[in-house]
């Protein structure tokens, strides 16, 4: 505590206890009564990067008075709404809280009707909404007002310290109800005599610390020479002296707070300091002045109406306009000598649009000369107060005219030339580099006539425009258009961190934000039109993001602008970065916290609470694992890669003490039952199916023409088969691609589930894995190419399904309408690291990762593969895996030669695994056609948890089950597709930066792969970082968490009962909130397990 609040020795600390202290929202912290103070702390770090609170509000036009929904994010000091949540890089507009005011429930006037309206007041607006449900505002409120309070704080902490010898009286306080106050009334100083009052509530212990608090000033009080409090010229000690607002304050121009605080009846903080200290700070606007003259005089009034007698420091102030007191700041020069250089932070800081003042100003005793300097100052801030009041309309006036017309007079220049140079730079379709910003090497500059007040002109603009902190600089800008439904010409912005565009349409406020943390590639494409060049924006989760350029140079000047920014990026950096003044602050505040955390744990009393913490983000899955053991069936088809994963999952399963069967074809049964699973056949040849595939292509009119012919027999007896192999089960997965599990379920009244290894479920982020194509079609298209492929296979498949439901399940026909699949509890067994869930899947669809399989530890090689593995490393020779299963191509021997000549021409070691052949069920399809050179080994299999760890980068087709094993390991990994989902995994790899997609296997266009995945370093470590990623998750502890999870929910679809009603019974519980937390805000010290 001396450290922390700069007292001149340590003294004995006689009682601690958690507390709030009432301002116009609670604020947690701790209260320390010492020998000689009282002294309050509270750590309060900000969540500038953190979504806080997201939903649809309605919200009122500025000129239209309508309402018009919008879905709402709160994430930092920033409130952003959109057209929709699947648009969360396309803002229609932000609100800077760093700027706000208030929040607060808008009144009615009909007093039985529920308040769902609220407003929000910043310096330049006021903004109204409407929320669902008056609980749904309330909390909405709550979090605006946490966020304006902590953005107002300069740094992370508020400290008060009050001397004892300053205390006039304590008692109690019955407002707030629903806690123990202590109201605290301390003299300001001796030189004004302000008598302040403060407020503190207790949860517990409120008795107890009023006891302690009469008992320690009493004692001090039969010490005190009380004519020493009624004029300074007694002669007070110099303890007693001390002034309560002693520790070096910066007051704040509070002309931009204009905050009402009739909720509270609490005294507003004090000053401490007079009128001289104020004028120090160099005042803002007019247009702020203005404001707060006329709220000055609704605050006023206001207290007069309510009973509340203002501070006497405030009176002293000389002004008709009462200021909001603040908590004092320690100046740095003054704590440089302690050891945590700790710092005493301002509650509310000026918000200034310019950024934070840096700096703290000293107060000092004043002399008599000083006091008679400040009375003049007083009585000249009076008339000046009263002037800016009756100015109050005309500026009005001449404000809104201002503000009406600089958006178009902001076009026009000063002279001619500048005129030119604006209009002929958005017409051309210019751009312009900020060398500094850019981080160019000497000579590299862009030169341009502006000069560097331009620069930082530019960069307060785009800031302005965006809502980013002060930390965001401006790389470089160009014109362009962005593609939606229609090309939008307007600006993009390169920030240090993010990318941006707003548009110049008239009638259009398009707004663009993207976060380079969130981008995963940036593609140059051919243009929409002709004539223009397209750049592309690969975002994780989202929809690709397009752009066009008036020409190509202009669109590869910003192509590499962003690549360079984003290599520049360290690896999934936060988006949200601090000054080093203001993380100089952070780690003060941050360092004073732990202290006092570990001095009340070597000094644990009996006011300490127990540890509870309800920041866990996994709290909210509730992990209900079923008392009885569940007889859990499998469903799925396919080749070996798609069984491996059940098997790992069924082996969790069992370790969960359940019992579970996986139903496949029947060539998998022995390796099936190895594992201890049971296991029930099913009719069908994959093979067959995918050596239509290869040969035809996915769903072209030859594919559809062969599989009438050969495909129905297949069905008929895999439906057959599966209905006979689930029987006795009390839950399905399957993966869809089966057909039968939905019906089967349906018949059974069982949960069901589906579980599939490529993308099944209909989103605008990435094509359906039997639709990609070479090049990015956008959002619209991807999401056409799920419904095009499930109306094609129902239709397919339709008439066969509903004969066999009728005749075997004995229900009747269906729809896809009637079915609802895309409401099926979904689990998709990749990782999230590499195909990021889409922002519009469903809460019932998991990316639970990868369910892997190890057979590592039963693997042993045999010693030529060793030999050669070895020889490589002692030659310091890069080793690459190379195979394509067991795929069918039409000249297998020239397959080979090339792979031959592209190892040789990369010059690199090769394990090959050869699987391919002419026709599906050759038997000798691992034979050699040629010899192989001595810089090759090849091997018959291999697990690839083991192979893969031995190479440098593998070579595949892009299964799904393969890609993650090469990932996984954390090397480069080429793709050579040949059908299905092999396309899209393959351009995921490529978009991640961590391997290549090549289409054609020749020499060079194979071996250059190789070369650069094995040289180049970006790619290496890129892979690396995603392997420790991969290996860390737990795909199928994931998966049966979220079984547990979605169980009832499974039911419910399965039983045709409608979830609305499960939803119904949330929402009502919901409603039924304790009201006495209605009139509060608290700001909680998340960091503080004692405190919380």
């Amino acid at each position: 505590l001396k450290d922390i609040f700069n007292f001149d020795e340590a003294e004995k600390v006689v009682a601690k206890y958690p507390c709030w202290y009432l301002q116009s929202v609670l604020l947690q912290g701790y209260i320390y009564i010492t020998q000689r103070h009282i002294c309050f702390y509270a750590y309060l770090q900000k969540k500038t990067g953190v979504t806080i609170k997201s939903g649809y509000l309605t919200k009122r036009g500025q000129r239209n008075p309508r309402y018009k929904k919008y879905w709402f994010v709160l994430k930092g000091d920033v409130l952003s709404y959109y057209k929709d949540p699947s648009t969360p890089f396309s803002p229609r507009d932000v609100i800077d809280l760093r700027y706000g005011v208030s929040a607060d429930i808008t009144p009615t006037q009909a007093q039985d009707k529920e308040i769902a309206s609220f407003s929000v007041v910043t310096d330049a607006k006021t903004y109204h909404f409407k929320a669902e449900t008056a609980s749904s505002a309330t909390e909405w409120v709550k979090q605006i007002q946490k966020v304006i309070f902590r953005s107002r704080n300069n740094s992370d902490s508020v400290k008060i310290c009050l001397p004892v010898d300053n205390v006039v009286d304590i008692e109690e306080s019955n407002f707030p109800d629903f806690a123990d106050t202590i109201k605290i009334r301390v003299i300001d100083n001796d030189e004004t005599f302000a008598v302040d009052e403060y407020f503190f509530s207790f949860f517990g212990f409120g008795e107890e610390a009023l006891r302690v608090l009469r008992s320690l000033t009493q004692e001090t009080s039969a010490q005190r020479n009380v004519t020493a409090t009624l004029s300074p010229a007694s002669g007070l000690t110099s303890r007693s002296a001390r002034s309560s607002s002693e520790l070096e304050r910066s007051t704040l121009d509070l002309t931009h707070e204009r905050e009402e605080s009739t909720s509270s009846p609490i005294t507003k903080w004090r000053s401490g300091q007079k009128q001289k200290q104020w004028d120090q700070f160099p005042r803002d606007a007019s247009e702020s002045n203005v404001s707060s003259s006329d709220q000055g005089n609704d605050s006023e009034m206001s207290e007069s109406a309510t009973g509340t007698d203002a501070s006497g420091s405030h009176i002293l102030s000389g002004s008709v306009m009462f200021h909001k007191p603040t908590i004092g700041k320690h100046h740095a020069d003054n704590v440089a000598s302690h050891n945590a250089n700790t710092q005493t932070d301002v509650p509310f800081a000026p918000a200034k649009r310019a950024g934070k003042e840096p700096g703290a100003n000293t107060l000092t005793k004043n002399s008599p000369d000083t006091q008679a300097q400040d009375m003049q100052q007083s009585d000249s801030s009076t008339l000046g107060g009263l002037m800016k009041v009756g100015a109050v309309p005309i500026q009005r006036a001449s404000g809104f005219l201002y503000n009406s017309g600089k958006r178009v007079s902001g076009l026009f220049g000063g002279t001619p030339s500048e005129y030119y140079d604006k209009f002929s730079g958005m017409i051309a379709g210019g751009k312009k580099h900020y060398a500094e910003a850019d981080e160019l090497q000497p000579g590299e500059e862009v030169q341009d006539s502006e000069d560097e007040m331009t620069v930082r002109e530019a960069e307060k603009s785009f800031r302005s425009h965006f809502a980013l902190p002060d930390s965001e600089k401006l790389v470089a800008t160009f014109f362009g258009f962005f593609h939606r439904v229609l090309p939008l010409y307007g600006k993009l912005y390169v920030g240090s961190t993010r990318l941006c565009f707003r548009s110049f349409m008239p009638g259009n406020w398009t707004k663009l934000v993207v976060p380079f943390k969130d981008i995963m590639d940036v593609d140059k494409e051919r243009g929409f039109r002709f004539g223009y060049s397209g750049m592309v924006i690969v975002i994780r989760g989202h929809e690709e993001i397009f752009f066009e350029f008036g020409s190509q140079d202009l669109r590869d000047d910003c192509t590499v602008t962003l690549l360079r920014s984003l290599d520049s990026m360290e690896p999934f950096q936060e988006s949200v970065l601090l000054t080093e003044e203001e993380k100089k602050d952070a780690e003060a505040a941050a360092a004073e916290n732990l202290l006092l955390q570990e001095a009340r744990q070597g000094d644990r009393g009996d006011h300490d609470s127990s540890a509870v913490s309800f920041d866990d983000p996994a709290a909210s899955v509730l992990d209900f694992k079923p008392e009885e053991s569940l007889r859990i069936t499998c469903l799925t088809i396919g080749s070996r890669g798609d069984v491996q994963p059940y098997i790992a999952l069924c082996k969790g399963l069992l370790a969960e003490g359940h019992r579970p069967k996986i139903a496949s074809h029947a060539e998998f049964g022995d390796w099936v039952r190895s594992h201890g699973i049971d296991f029930a056949p099913v009719e069908g040849n994959p093979a067959e199916l995918m050596a239509l595939c290869v040969d035809h292509g996915m769903f072209t009119p030859s594919f559809l023409y062969e599989t009438n012919q050969k495909f129905w027999p297949f069905v008929k007896g895999l439906l057959k088969t599966a209905w006979a192999a689930c029987q006795d089960s009390d839950l399905l997965i399957e993966s869809p691609s089966a057909m039968a599990g939905i019906h089967i379920a349906e018949a059974l009244g069982i949960p069901y589930f589906r579980a599939f290894t490529m993308p099944w479920t209909r989103t605008r982020a990435y094509p359906h894995a039997f639709g990609m194509q070479n090049s990015r079609m956008g959002g619209a298209y991807n999401y056409m190419t799920y419904v095009i492929f499930e109306n094609i296979f129902w239709k397919a498949t339709s008439s066969t399904i509903n004969r066999w439901r009728k005749e075997d399940l004995g229900l009747k026909a269906t729809s896809m309408e009637k079915m609802q699949q895309d409401k099926v509890p979904f689990f998709y067994n990749f990782s999230p690291s590499v195909v990021v869930p889409p922002l519009d899947f469903g809460e019932w669809i998991r990316v639970t990762g990868y369910w892997f399989l190890d057979e590592a530890d039963n693997f042993t090689p045999q010693k030529e593969l060793l030999d050669f593995i070895k020889k490589a490393r002692t030659d310091k020779a890069k080793l690459v895996y190379i195979g394509f299963g067991s795929v069918v191509v039409p000249d297998p021997k020239k397959l080979t030669l090339d792979i031959i000549a592209a190892v040789k021409k990369a010059d690199v070691r090769c394990i090959l695994s050869k699987g391919w052949s002419d026709r599906m069920d050759k038997k000798d399809a691992k034979a050699l056609e040629v010899p192989l050179p001595d810089f090759m080994f090849q091997i018959a299999s291999a697990p690839h948890d083991w192979l893969f760890r031995q190479v440098d980068a593998a070579v595949h087709h892009g299964g799904a089950g393969t890609t993650g094993a090469s990932l996984r390991a954390g090397i480069p990994t080429i793709i050579k597709p040949f059908f299905g989902d092999q396309f899209f995994f393959g351009s995921k790899v490529q978009d991640l930066g961590v391997g290549q997609k090549v289409l054609t296997v020749t020499e060079n266009a194979l071996g250059k792969a190789i070369w650069i995945a094995t040289h180049d370093s970006r790619m290496i470590e890129k892979a690396r970082v995603l392997g420790e990623q991969i290996r860390s998750q737990d795909g199928v502890g994931t998966a049966i968490k979220a079984i547990y999870r979605d169980m009832e929910y499974a039911k419910t679809l399965v039983q045709q009962r409608v979830a609305r009603a499960a939803q119904a019974d949330t929402d009502a519980e919901d409603e039924e909130e304790v009201e006495v937390e209605d009139s509060w805000t608290l700001v909680e010290n998340d960091s503080d397990p004692d405190a919380t």
